[in-house]
């Protein structure tokens, strides 16, 4: 694949440019990189979701080592499973360090890591051009308020952005009561990021419950 992948993109999206620190929790953005994962491979038809579920079909090279070792995982399943079964399998601290890896490797990101009062480990993850992140940010922003139109590739990352939450620090400054449902409108009907969101939700209400004894 000659351009990044979606996980890539939400990388680089999902730090500060001055401070590399995230804008959101890693679970989240770790979870929407799993989705990336399997929306690259739709994409790229390595895979098909046949009601609900994944389906590998060809084994086509991608160009991307790290996209074809994924697209092997999901041939090795015995049987079909459902995309939030994939989101969950993929969503793991080591496909993050994977897909981290990845994106440095491409020159988008530098990482960095600090001891912080000799305890503590401070991670930064630093988007290598705010150029190239500002004019992401802007093409996501016309495609979430429809100010022009957007190509798959864009809406399938833009629904991932929103599924994560990403959208709300990323376009915070737009009236709650329009973002809400431009959020809602661009997460519709995109069933990987459906997926992402709830198994994000689920994982979430299942923390609140433990913590409070519910």
């Amino acid at each position: 694949m000659s351009h990044p992948l979606l996980a890539d993109d939400l990388m680089v999206l999902g730090h500060h440019c001055g401070t590399g620190k995230p804008l959101l929790a890693r679970s989240r953005l770790s979870c929407g990189m799993a989705g990336a994962v399997l929306a690259d491979l739709l994409a790229v038809g390595r895979i098909a979701v046949v009601d609900g579920k994944v389906r590998p079909t060809g084994t086509t090279p991608t160009g991307d080592e790290h996209l074809d070792a994924y697209a092997a995982t999901v041939a090795a399943a015995r049987t079909p499973r459902t995309i939030r079964s994939w989101v969950r399998t993929l969503h793991s601290g080591r496909t993050f360090t994977d897909l981290t890896r990845h994106t440095a490797s491409r020159g988008l990101i530098r990482y960095e890591r600090s001891r912080v009062l000799l305890v503590f480990t401070s991670h930064r993850y630093l988007p290598t051009s705010p150029a190239d992140r500002d004019a992401l940010v802007l093409l996501l922003r016309g495609a979430l308020t429809r100010s022009r139109s957007a190509d798959p590739r864009t809406s399938t990352l833009l629904s991932l952005v929103v599924a994560t939450g990403l959208d709300r620090p990323l376009y915070g400054d737009l009236p709650p009561r329009d973002h809400r449902r431009l959020a809602k409108a661009a997460l519709a009907g995109n069933e990987i990021a459906e997926a992402v969101h709830r198994v994000i939700q689920e994982a979430e209400s299942a923390s609140v419950g433990i913590g409070t004894g519910v």
